[in-house]
């Protein structure tokens, strides 16, 4: 979309686009930022793309080279927030940690809530914990086997997978007893537990795999938040030997990693044919 002088006020993307713009033209506008946007805009240009991924895809590269005013998603610089545990104290970081994680909102949250549950040890494979009403006060003991207890949760997935587990159970039981306020904790808990493990463990497997995905007849090779090639022949993508990469997710790249995995898990307009984790089996 763009003004009178041909300055790029917006970018944006749809499958049903007669609907889409006319929807910026109706009486049911709730947002300021979108009814200054259209008084200004002249004229409409359209880009026709092989398929939804594709349009993805460029719809981030134009409003991050360009950065239109009324763009919000993409239009701004990432910061990724990591968490940083070790026996004296539980942080957030922006370099190193576990992570990394879009903004630091769901790790604040985690260090806010994960407090009722201190002192935590870990007991024949489980996280043992107490809900406190108030957080109860640590000895420097129990504060690290807590710290150490937490640091074995965020990398082992099977602990993960438990300590989940006994959340939703915890939730269930305080909700039949009627006890709301103590089941909503463990709720959102659970909730931030499960964004949490997806980042830490599903993510990355998506991130290490070899993938190949399929949508509207094209077909695409990726490995390492990486489209590595794309073609109409599938068995032309299943010749290809994985290059010798080690792609790290940053501030920059971030955004179009994330896109992908996002669009392919769905599964809304293609599919996967295959995902292959390591260690790859290389013929020779």
């Amino acid at each position: 979309m763009l003004d009178k002088k041909g300055n790029l006020l917006y970018i944006g993307k749809s499958k049903q686009l007669r609907n889409r713009v006319q929807s910026y033209f109706g009486n049911n506008l709730n947002s300021n930022r979108i009814i200054r946007m259209v008084r200004f805009i002249d004229d409409i240009e359209v880009v026709i793309c092989e398929n939804h991924l594709e349009c993805k895809l460029l719809e981030l590269k134009e409003i991050q080279k360009e950065k239109p005013i009324y763009n919000v998603q993409f239009n701004r610089k990432r910061k990724l927030a990591y968490l940083q545990i070790n026996e004296k104290e539980i942080k957030i970081d922006y370099s190193e940690g576990f992570g990394p994680f879009a903004s630091e909102r769901v790790l604040n949250n985690f260090i806010q809530e994960i407090i009722y549950l201190f002192p935590l040890e870990i007991r024949d494979g489980r996280i043992i914990y107490s809900y406190q009403i108030l957080p109860a006060k640590q000895t420097p003991l129990e504060k690290k086997t807590s710290n150490l207890a937490l640091n074995e949760l965020f990398s082992d997935r099977d602990l993960m997978a438990d300590f989940r587990a006994s959340l939703e159970q915890q939730m269930l039981i305080n909700s039949k007893k009627l006890y709301f306020e103590k089941a909503k904790y463990f709720r959102d808990l659970r909730t931030l537990m499960e964004q949490i493990s997806y980042r830490l463990f599903d993510f990355k497997d998506l991130f290490e795999a070899k993938i190949i995905y399929e949508e509207a007849g094209i077909y695409y090779l990726i490995y390492n938040g990486q489209i590595l090639h794309k073609s109409p022949s599938l068995k032309e993508i299943k010749s290809i030997i994985l290059p010798d990469i080690n792609i790290k997710i940053t501030d920059a790249n971030y955004d179009l990693i994330n896109l992908i995995y996002s669009h392919i898990e769905k599964e809304q307009d293609g599919r996967v044919i295959e995902l292959e984790k390591k260690p790859f089996l290389t013929i020779v």
